[in-house]
């Protein structure tokens, strides 16, 4: 059986819980869950010493890292991710996409991103799946070296040619 983690567009935390109970919370009654796994994770997305603060005293981007640590803490086999640096000033997001990556290489999770940002998608991805009227989509592996350089060359090319392929399935 195959657990999904979800990490929404807005984190969708419980204002009136702190950063470590919005984390419990998605345990429920699990009796393996302690607060050090709450800690472990946050400690991962760059949360250290900010456990009992509430959601009102973090910026967009901390809050969002709580999203992302509270998804990852269930252990999911995949982890979808929803737009989640949409709603962030581009700074943010860029930070956020760079943490991911180290994230995503330290938890060696199956991550299935939507995002509408094409370079978005080459940066973080192995595959693009590329969706169109109609259902059509086109499959487009990512052979770059990480780190990706979004204003190099080879970058750039692959960016074009993804967008290529998008207009010729719209």
């Amino acid at each position: 059986e195959v657990t999904l983690g979800h990490v929404f567009q807005s984190p969708r935390l419980l204002p009136w819980e702190s950063c470590l109970a919005n984390i419990e919370y998605v345990h429920g009654d699990n009796p393996n869950y302690t607060d050090e796994l709450g800690k472990e994770y946050l400690d991962l997305v760059g949360l250290a010493g900010h456990y009992d603060k509430y959601p009102s005293q973090l910026s967009g981007g901390q809050r969002q890292r709580v999203g992302i640590a509270r998804a990852l803490s269930t252990d999911p086999g995949i982890l979808l991710m929803d737009e989640p640096f949409s709603n962030l000033d581009e700074i943010t997001a860029e930070e956020l996409r760079e943490e991911l990556i180290k994230i995503w290489q330290q938890v060696g999770k199956t991550v299935f991103f939507v995002t509408h940002d094409i370079t978005e998608a080459i940066e973080l991805s192995d595959r693009i799946l590329m969706l169109g009227n109609g259902g059509i989509f086109d499959d487009m592996s990512i052979d770059l070296e990480r780190p990706r350089d979004v204003d190099s060359e080879e970058f750039l090319k692959v960016r074009q040619d993804a967008i290529n392929r998008f207009h010729a399935i719209k």
